[in-house]
């Protein structure tokens, strides 16, 4: 499909410099730009793309910190578990911990890694 596509003189010879610098048609830079465009590549878009990004990546962390908060209440409640002279309330308490702790910690891991598959430049396409 062929578009015509009208611009400045100064932006016909960046657009000219910038696919000669990369050894390409000056047609195949301009597929390029729009391809990135129309699939929102974060790392190449104006501002108002970058601020959806960024949320997204914020709400993510935030997530995870509420995560790692509950690890750490839980770890405050072991103690006063700790405290009582019940060793059987101990070691259920204990071992309920590891696996509750171990369970979050996962969901962190997974969590993480999906934000940084989803955008870190050098695992984009």
């Amino acid at each position: 499909m062929q578009i015509c596509y009208r611009c400045e003189e100064k932006t016909n010879g960046l657009l000219e410099k910038i696919a000669k610098k990369n050894g390409i048609s000056k047609n195949h830079l301009i597929d390029e730009i729009i391809k990135d465009y129309l699939y929102q590549n974060p790392y190449r878009l104006p501002d108002f793309h970058n601020v959806h990004t960024e949320k997204t990546i914020l709400s993510g962390i935030q997530y995870t910190n509420e995560q790692l908060a509950q690890i750490l209440e839980e770890l405050n409640n072991l103690q006063s578990y700790l405290k009582s002279k019940d060793a059987c309330t101990l070691v259920n308490s204990f071992e309920f911990f590891r696996i509750y702790a171990i369970q979050i910690l996962l969901t962190i891991a997974k969590n993480l890694e999906t934000i940084n598959k989803s955008f870190h430049p050098s695992d984009r396409k």
